[in-house]
């Protein structure tokens, strides 16, 4: 069985405030991702993903000066979560424990924040952040095949971190024109 979510958002908005929970809070408690924690007028995605051929695609794209909330969990087998967010203020926060995990972002726009888990197995995570200003993309994953490929396209004041812990542990990032 294949799970597929696909959604797709303009808006313009005012104000999106979320609160991110820590790396231990996540893998204690994956569940707590999933709920509604914004206040403001901005939109979010809240998806969960339990067992079997898990797959999602998203597309979040706003007009005005602040932006979007994707939180998605995947537990266990095949995942895979392609997402593109495009406009200012967004933010992102992804967990996939085991399996063949697979995460591949494009973000297009300013102040936007990432984080982004991966527990166990295959692991690959792509992501391509381009034209923006004050990022900050945290990137971890633990255990197993570990691979993170980030290109940087037209950024200033970068904020990337990557992490990984045992096995593969592979790491490339590109930064292409300013």
């Amino acid at each position: 069985m294949i799970l597929k979510a696909v959604t797709c958002m303009c808006l313009t908005i005012s104000t999106l405030h979320a609160q991110l929970l820590n790396e231990g809070d996540l893998l204690a408690n994956p569940e707590e991702l999933i709920e509604n924690d914004f206040t403001g007028n901005g939109h979010g995605a809240y998806i969960q993903q339990v067992g079997n051929a898990n797959e999602l695609s998203l597309l979040q794209e706003q007009i005005g000066a602040e932006g979007n909330l994707a939180k998605v969990l995947q537990q266990g087998d095949a995942n895979a979560v392609f997402i593109t967010q495009a406009g200012a203020a967004n933010q992102l926060i992804l967990l996939q424990k085991g399996e063949l995990n697979e995460f591949d972002l494009i973000a297009n726009g300013h102040e936007n924040t990432t984080f982004a888990i991966q527990n166990g197995t295959q692991n690959t995570i792509v992501q391509r952040l381009i034209q923006s200003n004050r990022i900050h993309s945290e990137l971890i994953q633990i255990g197993n095949n570990n691979l993170i490929i980030t290109e940087l396209q037209g950024i200033n004041n970068r904020g990337l971190r990557i992490r990984q812990e045992g096995n593969g542990m592979k790491a490339i990032v590109r930064e292409i024109g300013n």
